[in-house]
């Protein structure tokens, strides 16, 4: 996930990257954490391509804080 995050802010100069996962993906939501991402919102009931319905929590990291973690 580092190099996704470095190709995001270095190479397509982002200001932020946002990612999510399902209810219940503790691993998941802990690898988020671990690379700095802070909890942002929930969407409850949302549409899966399977079929399905699930609720999801989304998380962001900007570019400052990366780089703040980093220094």
């Amino acid at each position: 996930m580092e190099a996704l995050i470095f190709r995001c802010f270095r190479q397509l100069d982002r200001c932020a990257v946002w990612c999510g996962c399902y209810d219940g993906n503790d691993k998941s939501r802990r690898v988020q954490e671990k690379c700095g991402f802070c909890f942002h919102h929930t969407e409850y009931d949302q549409p899966t391509l399977l079929g399905d319905r699930r609720t999801e929590h989304f998380s962001y990291l900007t570019k400052e804080q990366w780089e703040a973690a980093r220094a």
